[in-house]
């Protein structure tokens, strides 16, 4: 994993305090960019850069979703290695941007290690919103969604309630399980809730409020952070949190089957979404709720609600001139994903910050339910037909993103090559 060139000439220390110092601050910071969920890329540019700041001569980094290890040599011929171990990582955009300006400050300042201690503490615990925002923010995500995906205000209210609701439960009522378990025991919830809402007049169509609760536990960030991986040579750690995603994907799916198998509903609804005008009017809260939920600070809300915004409405043009659902979603994708990047240079922040969220309305939720509600009524040709389309849906995101990602990687060498 290491080079030759990380041994210290013969005669020289191996290590002393201060290079400890360095390396483990670096790693300090790096640890939870990874755990709330950065990019590999930049976990290890974040250990390079801040080792190299404060004088390290030489500088080695591996990390992937679990761990992470590094050894740094100084001028001197003190060297030190140190690793972490990564027990759980959650999703929490507004500290990602947190430690993105505390790695440039380091990097510019190289201030005391107690104060970097001090700033990461306050990271940790920071938090962007109150528990009833989130809460808030779980509401309009998943009664955008069932109004977006052509359900009428009544499923967005009853949608809206039950994510309030799972929200809370998969934050503060299910602590004894893992992520696996408590996001199956949401989803087979909200199958159940989203039935019993239509039921009792709640709502119009259980289809509809399934599916905006589903929007709210489907793995998003997870899944755009695996492509990113992916697009940057990260491969390794793109497959793990792929994987992960993926299962996700499947647990959900299970919990969902189990709550309709249990109901014992046997019709078969039709995959659509809303007017366009509706849709372009739902696109704006369902990102912002995300951005919400996600923890995406509050100044920039309006640049996540413009993403939104933009997804919708060169998605909805796209469809009017190819047929299918790839090219619209590769073209809706590259357009916003280069919005972000360009925010992302202007504001010097993390462009997931504002990309995952304003991506959300094209995932594909809609064909994902009707997939799996097929298959459970034996309707294995529709389920085909839908699942090919989630297929779809999924491959122009991700060629979306890796045609931005080429054209960037592109502008970056010829910058390079011009300073040179």
């Amino acid at each position: 994993m290491f080079s030759e060139s990380m041994l210290p000439p013969p005669g020289t220390a191996s290590t002393n305090p201060e290079t400890d110092r360095i390396l483990c601050c670096a790693l300090d910071v790096a640890q939870l960019t990874l755990k709330c969920g950065g990019e590999i890329q930049r976990v290890e540019e974040t250990v390079t850069r801040i080792c190299r700041a404060y004088g390290a001569a030489h500088v080695e980094v591996f990390a992937i979703n679990s761990w992470l290890n590094a050894a740094l040599r100084m001028p001197d011929g003190s060297y030190s290695m140190q690793m972490r171990r990564i027990y759980h990582t959650y999703h929490d955009l507004g500290q990602l941007e947190g430690c993105n300006e505390l790695s440039r400050r380091i990097c510019r300042e190289t201030p005391d290690f107690n104060e970097i201690q001090s700033e990461l503490t306050r990271l940790k615990h920071a938090k962007a919103y109150p528990l009833w925002l989130v809460l808030l923010g779980a509401a309009l995500t998943g009664g955008a969604f069932a109004v977006f995906f052509g359900g009428t205000l009544s499923d967005g209210i009853s949608a809206a309630l039950i994510s309030a609701l799972l929200a809370l439960l998969d934050r503060r009522g299910f602590r004894f399980a893992n992520q696996m378990a408590r996001t199956l025991l949401c989803a087979l919830l909200g199958g159940l809730l989203s039935y019993a809402a239509v039921r009792i007049g709640l709502g119009a169509h259980t289809d509809k409020v399934m599916i905006g609760t589903i929007m709210i536990l489907i793995p998003g960030l997870a899944l755009g952070t695996s492509l990113r991986d992916l697009l940057c040579d990260d491969t390794l750690s793109g497959i793990l949190r792929l994987f992960r995603s993926l299962l996700l994907a499947v647990v959900i799916a299970l919990g969902y089957s189990a709550g309709i198998y249990l109901l014992g509903s046997t019709e078969l609804f039709s995959y659509d979404f809303n007017t366009p005008l509706l849709m372009l009017l739902t696109s704006i809260p369902a990102p912002l709720g995300v951005a919400i939920m996600f923890g995406v600070r509050p100044k920039r809300l309006l640049l996540v609600a413009l993403g939104g915004f933009l997804t919708c409405g060169i998605y909805i043009a796209m469809c009017e001139v190819f047929t299918g659902q790839f090219f619209p979603n590769l073209i809706a994708t590259a357009a916003v994903a280069l919005y972000c990047e360009v925010c992302a240079r202007l504001l010097h922040l993390p462009a997931t910050v504002i990309c995952i969220p304003a991506l959300m309305p094209l995932l594909p939720g809609g064909a994902l339910y009707y997939t799996m509600y097929a298959l459970l009524l034996g309707q294995f040709s529709a389920a085909g037909a839908y699942g090919i389309k989630a297929v779809t849906i999924a491959l122009g995101i991700a060629a979306g993103q890796v045609a931005v990602s080429l054209a960037m990687t592109a502008y970056r060498g010829l910058r390079e090559g011009k300073t040179k």
